[in-house]
């Protein structure tokens, strides 16, 4: 059974399309696992931003994979896999930082909203990322996991810092970008 040319016609418009309409998506995902690959410091990188941003503006129900997903390529390329309970409460605060944005910046003005995102997503990136390392690392109680939280602050302060640089490079750049393309298009 063979493909007429006109299917495969068919086939390359829609890879065309698919692409032309994930672009934003596929561009952040590598920029972010890129990102991780390059020397930074704890914590400073634009992977919350990237899921922030991603929860704020694409449309798709699978926003946010984008940090998830990025954080995966990232760990294949890169250092490798680490404590798997340590992996799986890091991504699920990726999940949960991408969700906070979907929540609080999605299809709403940004700019009033973007600090309070800013913070609450790194709060909730710290929350949960903690738990691995306390499930991992400390003894099983209260003791433990308010010690393996205190342990964390300074994490969370480089978080917060990365983010909140981060989140103004990419929103900011998005709100010019959208500003250029409407008055290309009005010219």
């Amino acid at each position: 059974m063979s493909i007429d040319s006109r299917s495969t016609g068919q086939l390359y418009s829609l890879a065309g399309q698919w692409l032309q309409r994930h672009q934003a998506l596929l561009f952040l995902t590598a920029l972010a696992a890129l990102s991780r690959l390059l020397p930074h410091p704890d914590n400073i990188t634009p992977m919350a931003a990237i899921g922030l941003f991603a929860g704020a503006h694409i449309h798709q129900r699978y926003y946010f994979l984008v940090p998830v997903v990025a954080a995966l390529i990232s760990d294949l390329l890169g250092p490798g896999f680490y404590a798997a309970t340590t992996m799986i409460a890091v991504y699920i605060g990726y999940l949960g930082a991408s969700i906070v944005a979907r929540l609080l910046l999605h299809r709403r003005k940004i700019a009033a909203r973007l600090p309070i995102t800013v913070v609450a997503g790194a709060v909730v990136f710290y929350l949960i990322s903690n738990l691995g390392p306390w499930w991992g690392y400390y003894s099983h109680d209260l003791a433990g996991l308010l010690a393996c939280y205190a342990n964390g602050v300074p994490y969370l302060l480089r978080s917060l810092l990365g983010d909140a640089f981060y989140s103004v490079v990419f929103f900011g750049l998005y709100s010019l970008w959208s500003q250029t393309t409407t008055a290309q298009r009005y010219a």
